[in-house]
C-alpha cells in the first residue's frame, strides 16, 4: 500500500518551496500520518533537504491517499529545479497553512510552533549535554516524540499536552513501582515531558508477534499488573494526578452525550438518524450494564488506549505496557474490551481468538472475572472512551479533526455490543 506525502516547506521569512513550480511531493510506502520521521526522511532522500515537521495540515483518504505536511526548512542545497516563492504567490493549501501559523489559539501545543525545535534542542542539551542529538519521530495534537542519542545511549523524548499532564509523573511512578512491565524513565519534567529508555523489542502489532499464546500471556500479565495497583491508589493519585473516572463519572455524563446533536454530527462519519434511534433504544441496556458492573465494582489503574501496539515483547522476553496518556482510575475490564474490539482483524487466522483471550484475562480474576461482568464491560467500555473524547480530549484540541472520529467510532462499537447481546 502506498500513498503520497505533499510538503509545504517554509523558509525563515515564510517563503514557500516549489519544485518545478509545484509543492514537492513523494509517493512511497504507507506510514501513519503522525509518523513525521518517514515524511522528513522522504523529503531528504528525494530532494536533499533537511526539514522539521510543524504539523500535518490535511489527510485525504481513498484511492489516492495524500498527507500534507507543514514543514520548516533546516538546511541542505536545493536541487536545480527548486525555487522559493513569496507567500502570496503560493498555492491555496500553502496560504491556508501560513494563515494558521501566524494566529494564536489557547490549545495550541508547543510543538506546533516554528521555534519549538530550537527550544527543545536547547532544553535537552542543558539536561544531557551539547552532544545530545535529536531526531523528530512523531507529531500530532496528542503528543510529540523525538529520538535522543545521548553519547552511546538511545532514548525517546515524549512531550504531552495539558490534557495528558499526568503522563510524565505517572510513567516515572510506574517505572519505579513496576520495573518488570513498564519502560524505564531517565528524566521527567512534570506536566510537560519525559525521557524514556530505549527498551528494544517488538510490539504485538507486528506481524511476527501475531501469536495467540503470546497475546494470552500478555493479557494474564496485564490482569496481574492491574490487580497490584489498588493497594497504592491513594498515593498513585496524589503523586501523579491521574484522573478518576469511575462508574459514577460515567453515569453523570452518558445521557448528555447521547443527546448532544452537535457532537453526533462531528467527523466524516456522523451518527445517522437510524443510529440515533438505536442510541435512544440502547439507554435501558446501558443503564443495566452499569448496574451489573456495580454489583462487584472494581477499580484499578487502566490504560485507556490498550491495543496491540502498546504491548511490547522485549529481547529478554519481558512484556512491557507503554504509553499511559489515556490512563485513569476506572473499571479494569474496559481495557480488555477496548483491546479486543477489532480482534477478528488482528488475528484473522485464529479460530475462537476472542474467547480464548477473554478467558485468559478473566482467569486471573477468580470469582470477580465473570463473563456477565465482562459482557457489561463490552457495552460500557466504548461508551467510556467516547465520553473521554467528549469531555476531556476534543474540547482541549485545537485541531479537532485529528481525533474527532474516535467518538462516533466508539459509539458504534457500543451499539454493536448491544446488538450482539440482544
Amino acid at each position: 500500500m502506498t500513498h503520497t506525502d505533499v510538503f509545504i516547506v517554509l523558509d525563515s521569512d515564510h517563503s514557500v518551496l516549489l519544485i518545478d513550480g509545484l509543492l514537492p511531493q513523494v509517493s512511497h510506502d504507507f506510514h501513519f500520518w503522525q509518523a513525521c520521521a518517514e515524511a522528513n526522511r522522504a523529503l531528504k532522500t528525494a530532494f536533499g533537504i533537511e526539514v522539521i515537521t510543524i504539523r500535518v495540515t490535511q489527510t485525504e483518504w481513498g484511492d489516492d491517499t495524500r498527507f500534507t505536511y507543514l514543514m520548516q526548512y533546516r538546511g541542505g542545497d536545493l536541487p536545480p529545479n527548486a525555487a522559493w516563492t513569496f507567500p502570496d504567490r503560493a498555492s491555496p493549501a500553502a496560504q491556508a497553512a501560513l494563515a494558521w501559523l501566524v494566529t494564536e489559539h489557547p490549545h495550541r501545543v508547543p510543538w506546533y510552533r516554528p521555534d519549538f525545535s530550537d527550544q527543545i534542542t536547547q532544553t535537552m542539551h542543558d539536561r544531557f549535554g551539547t552532544g545530545t542529538h535529536l531526531e523528530q519521530v512523531r507529531s500530532w495534537g496528542r503528543s510529540a516524540i523525538w529520538r535522543l542519542q545521548i553519547t552511546d545511549t538511545t532514548a525517546y523524548l515524549k512531550l504531552v499536552p495539558p490534557m495528558f499532564a499526568h503522563e510524565p509523573q505517572l510513567s516515572a511512578w510506574l517505572a519505579q513501582a513496576f520495573p518488570q512491565c513498564v519502560p524505564a524513565i531517565i528524566a521527567a519534567e512534570p506536566g510537560h515531558w519525559f525521557v524514556m529508555a530505549d527498551y528494544g523489542g517488538v510490539s504485538l502489532f507486528a506481524e511476527s508477534k501475531r501469536e495467540i499464546t503470546l497475546w494470552e500471556r500478555s493479557l494474564r500479565e496485564y490482569a496481574r499488573f492491574q490487580q497490584a495497583t489498588p493497594a497504592a491508589m491513594p498515593r498513585l493519585v496524589a503523586d501523579t494526578g491521574v484522573p478518576i473516572r469511575d462508574l459514577t463519572w460515567i453515569e453523570a455524563r452518558w445521557r448528555a452525550l447521547l443527546s448532544d446533536e452537535d457532537t453526533l454530527n462531528r467527523g466524516y462519519q456522523p451518527i445517522s438518524a437510524e443510529e440515533r434511534a438505536q442510541l435512544v433504544a440502547a439507554a435501558p441496556k446501558i443503564a443495566a450494564a452499569v448496574e451489573r458492573l456495580r454489583e462487584a465494582e472494581l477499580s484499578t489503574l487502566t490504560h485507556g488506549d490498550f491495543w496491540a501496539g502498546q504491548i511490547v515483547q522485549t529481547e529478554d522476553d519481558r512484556v512491557l505496557f507503554t504509553d499511559w496518556s489515556d490512563a485513569a482510575v476506572a473499571h479494569p475490564f474496559f481495557d480488555v474490551a477496548f483491546f479486543l474490539a477489532e480482534i477478528s482483524a488482528d488475528l484473522p487466522d485464529v479460530p475462537g481468538a476472542k474467547d480464548r483471550l477473554v478467558q485468559a484475562y478473566l482467569s486471573e480474576w477468580g470469582e470477580l472475572g465473570s463473563t456477565e461482568a465482562y459482557a457489561a464491560a463490552e457495552i460500557i467500555a466504548p461508551l467510556y472512551t467516547a465520553l473521554r473524547y467528549h469531555h476531556d480530549i476534543l474540547p482541549r484540541m485545537e485541531i479537532a479533526w485529528e481525533m474527532e472520529n474516535m467518538l462516533n467510532y466508539n459509539l458504534r462499537l457500543m451499539l454493536k455490543a448491544c446488538t450482539e447481546q440482544a
